[in-house]
């Protein structure tokens, strides 16, 4: 995954955990902050209308307060006009836009420039070293609207007038997350798949493992998906890629039925899954050409306009991508394919990867 590629999920992701953070979606507190602070440098400083400001809490905590509004809550946040370029081996500078829009239509938009280092255990491998931000013109207007920009508005809720450390999705937890508020590990005696597959949903894991069940913000979080699966073999993250691809072949096959490349690949890693090493030869071959229809797919411009789901399931990732990166990450160590398969499973919606819960599950083996 090139370093652009990385920044953009980096900056995406970022973007959608502190979303949900303030539209108090987060229900393992802990855990949600961890993933935020985990991006931040020491010393990461934001240069914005309030002068320069140091402390990632002092930075959440103004995130919150710019997004918290109870009579006009947020609706959705996206990402646009990205674009960047290396500085040195390790920096890379990166340009975009952040929209938010709220329920009653208001939309407005900042200009963000970051400077991003390859370091840090954030989901990408970066952390964020300086950023500026300021405000667009008022008569700025977005290039597209995500889904969740039309959706029906979220149901009011009740505050009373205190600061917003009175709220949910206001209480920024300490700078370090101690032992203590982290959810429990599994016993060490536990096999790694049955830690996987409690993730997952399997009942009987889950009360092998111990604890509370995953919160929804993990259970639709790429980040934990690929925490979870890497603990287990390169096979155990093969087969929940290959859930993904099927979910994503649907789609394609509908609108580019004659270029089969992602099907073939998802039938030779099915192959090399049962045993037959060809299969695995089979997949290299093909992974070229998917990653050249990928790069057309996304390109392409329907006569009419994009039909729907056209934009959803072929611009952000696609069969062809996420058949190619399987393909080419599929005989590496667990991890490596996982790097290989986190973009796909980001640019899936929450609602997608929730719903292939069960569907990855049912794919999982058993232990021996």
């Amino acid at each position: 995954m090139s370093l652009y590629d990385r920044s953009k999920a980096e900056i995406e992701d970022l973007h959608r955990c502190l979303f949900e953070w303030c539209r108090g979606r987060v229900t393992n507190n802990a855990a949600a902050w961890e993933r935020i602070n985990r991006s931040w440098a020491t010393g990461f400083r934001l240069a914005d209308a309030e002068g320069l400001l140091e402390g990632s809490k002092h930075l959440l905590r103004l995130q919150v307060r710019f997004n918290e509004n109870v009579d006009d809550p947020l609706q959705a946040v996206w990402i646009e006009g990205f674009t960047g370029y290396a500085v040195a081996d390790d920096l890379f500078q990166v340009f975009y836009e952040e929209w938010t829009h709220k329920v009653s239509g208001e939309e407005r938009g900042r200009a963000w420039s970051v400077l991003l280092r390859s370091a840090g255990e954030g989901p990408q491998g970066l952390e964020w070293v300086h950023a500026h931000r300021s405000w667009l013109e008022a008569d700025a207007k977005p290039s597209f609207r995500p889904p969740e920009a039309f959706d029906a508005a979220p149901e009011a809720g009740t505050l009373d007038d205190g600061e917003p450390d009175d709220v949910p999705w206001g209480q920024v937890p300490p700078h370090e997350v101690t032992a203590a508020a982290s959810p429990e590990p599994a016993a060490p005696d536990v096999p790694p798949l049955t830690v996987i597959r409690a993730f997952f949903g399997d009942a009987e894991a889950q009360a092998i493992v111990g604890g509370d069940p995953p919160a929804v913000f993990d259970q639709h979080d790429p980040d934990c998906w690929i925490r979870t699966l890497r603990k287990g073999r390169p096979e155990v993250v093969l087969r929940a890629g290959l859930v993904v691809l099927e979910h994503l072949l649907g789609p394609w096959s509908r609108w580019f039925p004659d270029e089969t490349a992602p099907r073939e690949i998802h039938e030779a890693l099915t192959r090399f899954l049962a045993g037959d090493a060809q299969g695995l030869a089979d997949a290299k071959a093909l992974a070229p050409t998917a990653k050249r229809r990928a790069a057309v797919a996304k390109a392409f411009e329907p006569e009419g306009g994009a039909p729907e789901g056209f934009r959803t399931y072929v611009r952000p990732t696609n069969a062809a991508e996420a058949a190619a990166r399987l393909a080419e990450g599929a005989d590496g160590s667990a991890v490596a394919l996982g790097v290989k398969l986190s973009p796909v499973l980001t640019a899936l919606s929450q609602e997608t990867r929730l719903a292939l819960r069960p569907e990855v599950l049912r794919a999982l083996p058993r232990e021996r």
